[in-house]
């Protein structure tokens, strides 16, 4: 995917690049590609501000854009006598002309992104500031994002998204959990990065769990998606409806069918599980009770359980589960002891 160093033309020449910056497709290649070639992001950045310059009103890279980039170099410094005949000069000379001229757009551009005192990368930085919604633990809630999307976060989560969300990308980063509800844009794929997959789609509804002590899966309810890992982004599933991706331990990915009804209990406030071992039941009554738990004696052999509590309190989840897993429990404010007979150990 290096290819060797790329020069400003490189960039603006090349029709998956152009395609990134206008119409946010092959995002996730450019991502990639960027990350293996980290001594070119000012020659990168610089490409795809002169390309958001130039193509403000077209979104072709023909001999008439070139020659606007021409008549943008022109009206700035670089030609001031009068009557100028860019618009004449046959589109074969075009390309040679603009590598010519490569050292005068860099420093065009440097000099105005550095009349500040700041440099293009430094600008960059500034430009690019980060929104973070999140809860504590205890806590869930429903968010609008800027596209009119909808997102339903789970308790100790969190995602954040830049300023230029639904403008130039609709790239979520969550941890946790949260349910997705997209809205359709052709033009903006929208993508969410949680652990080490990427989620891509266009108008749908999903569900993605990205909690450190579980494994990873994404559960689509309706539409399509396609998801990856992001180390492979060339090995991509896509989805229908009553599927889910899973992280297996080795960090390979399964797909398999999952239950739409029982996955989204908890946005309604139910809690469910599904033949979870016990350090998972003891995460997740952390999380949605906002309290910590300690547990004694923990038996050697595995624990599952598979129930529903609905709107239930802390103490009557637990009073129910220790029959099920035989174990004594205390709580005292925001701390719980667990304790299992030493004896059946």
């Amino acid at each position: 995917m290096t290819g060797g160093k790329k020069q400003l033309l490189d960039f603006l020449e090349d029709p998956s690049f152009r395609e990134m910056v206008l119409n946010g497709k092959h995002v996730l290649f450019w991502k990639e590609w960027i990350k293996l070639n980290p001594d070119q992001k000012a020659t990168y950045d610089l490409a795809v501000r002169v390309l958001l310059e130039i193509n403000k009103d077209s979104e072709a890279w023909d001999s008439s854009t070139k020659a606007a980039l021409l008549t943008k170099i022109n009206q700035n410094r670089f030609n001031k006598s009068p009557g100028s005949a860019i618009n004449r000069i046959p589109a074969l000379r075009l390309i040679a002309m603009v590598t010519l001229l490569i050292g005068g757009i860099l420093w065009w551009y440097t000099e105005n992104y550095q009349s500040s005192g700041k440099t293009l990368t430094e600008q960059s930085a500034v430009d690019l500031e980060w929104i973070v919604k999140s809860n504590p633990p205890g806590q869930k809630s429903k968010l609008i994002l800027p596209d009119g999307s909808n997102v339903t976060l789970n308790a100790a989560s969190e995602i954040s998204y830049s300023t230029d969300f639904a403008k130039r990308n609709r790239e979520i980063h969550l941890k946790g959990e949260a349910y997705f509800e997209v809205v359709s844009d052709s033009l903006l794929a929208f993508e969410v990065f949680a652990g080490d997959l990427i989620t891509r789609a266009l108008g749908t509804s999903f569900n993605i769990k990205n909690y450190p002590e579980m494994s990873q899966r994404v559960q689509l309810t309706s539409g399509r998606v396609v998801v990856s890992q992001s180390n492979d982004l060339l090995e991509a599933i896509h989805l229908n409806p009553g599927q889910e991706v899973v992280m297996t331990a080795i960090n390979n990915l399964k797909t398999q069918d999952f239950d739409i009804a029982k996955a989204t209990l908890w946005k309604d406030g139910i809690l469910h599980f599904n033949r979870a071992t016990f350090p998972e039941v003891v995460s997740t009554l952390e999380r949605w009770y906002g309290v910590n738990i300690t547990t004694e004696y923990l038996p050697r052999k595995s624990l599952s359980v598979t129930a529903e509590f609905q709107r239930d309190y802390l103490e009557n989840v637990l009073h129910s589960l220790s029959f099920t897993f035989d174990f004594n429990y205390s709580i005292e404010n925001k701390n719980v002891t667990i304790q299992f007979n030493p004896k059946s150990l």
